[in-house]
């Protein structure tokens, strides 16, 4: 488990950019520390297969990637089942509109400040304040799901996601108080 004194390791985790559009990663940019505030973004993705809504967390030079099944309008909609896909280019912290190669289009429905409070193989722990979601939450694999050997393959604590197995299913919850507008 990391604590706050304690610096990330960067997660091996870029399909994103095996894209020719894409910009490498760079790992010499460092892992961010866990007090520092950084960004994420909740963008509903349609017109590429099924409607989904993109959760992206900004981690270093990249923003780790989650869709999530259903729009978190509130937290009532908690728990949301989600699925880890590869790492993003922090330029959708800010973009809405037509994503390149045809891959439908992206629209803003959350965003805001992002605190991580700890990252484990199978859960991702941090805390959000945005214009719907604002509290303490974390991604977590289900308990009845293995993880990717056994957990064996995992490099500096992060699940990699190259491979992405299907039957790896995790969830975002809320796991401390939280609320969301009126």
């Amino acid at each position: 488990m990391i604590n706050s004194s304690t610096s990330l390791p960067l997660p091996d985790c870029h399909s994103d950019t095996d894209r020719p559009d894409a910009q490498p990663h760079s790992p010499e940019a460092g892992a961010p520390r866990l007090t520092q505030p950084l960004r994420f973004v909740i963008l509903h993705h349609t017109g590429h297969g099924d409607e989904h809504w993109d959760l992206m967390l900004e981690y270093a030079d990249s923003l780790l990637t989650w869709q999530l099944e259903r729009e978190p309008p509130s937290l009532a909609a908690l728990p949301i089942p989600a699925k880890r896909i590869g790492n993003h280019r922090k330029l959708y912290l800010d973009y809405e509109g037509p994503v390149s190669g045809g891959r439908g289009t992206v629209r803003r429905v959350d965003d805001g400040s992002l605190v991580w409070l700890s990252i484990e193989p199978s859960r991702f722990e941090f805390v959000l304040h945005g214009k719907r979601l604002t509290g303490r939450f974390a991604l977590t694999v289900l308990p009845q799901t293995p993880l990717p050997n056994g957990g064996r393959g995992q490099r500096k604590g992060i699940v990699q996601c190259t491979v992405n197995p299907k039957n790896v299913h995790w969830v975002l919850a809320v796991t401390g108080s939280a609320k969301s507008p009126a």
